[in-house]
């Protein structure tokens, strides 16, 4: 009774967890909290559309990058992204956690609870929405 008696508690989100580990996760837990992300409870496998994987073998401890509890997701999609050949200027993506790999930058993890609920951000690639928004970064070579 690993779960409890009551077959209703019995959910596979409950077991099923995933932590969007950093590379330097897994040598203080201290920092592991504020440089991961997550627990979030998460459904899917690798035979579903949600493609979420979870290691067969042992959890290695003493090694951070192979550490991990019982049937948490060490395996899935980055990004996802819609692309309508009706639209070709517009594309939906989200990233599992976000744009930023800066852990003190509002984008490290501001995608993460859209990327859970299937949501979606639209960006256009036309050159005007593109120029109008300005968020280019230009490089002189000079």
């Amino acid at each position: 009774y690993k779960y409890g008696k009551d077959l209703k508690m019995w959910q596979w989100g409950r077991m099923h967890k995933v932590i969007f580990k950093h590379p330097f996760s897994g040598h203080s837990s201290l920092i592991d909290k504020y440089i991961d992300i997550g627990p979030f409870d998460i459904g899917g496998d690798g035979t579903t559309i949600f493609n979420t994987e979870y290691p067969f073998y042992n959890s290695i401890n003493n090694i951070p990058q192979f550490s991990h509890k019982e049937y948490e997701n060490t395996v899935g999609p980055v990004m996802r992204y819609i692309f309508d050949f009706a639209e070709p200027n517009t594309i939906y993506l989200i990233l599992n956690t976000g744009e930023s790999g800066n852990v003190f930058s509002r984008h490290y993890r501001d995608m993460a609870n859209m990327w859970l609920t299937g949501k979606y951000i639209k960006i256009r690639t036309d050159e005007s929405s593109v120029v109008k928004n300005n968020d280019l970064l230009e490089i002189d070579p000079k």
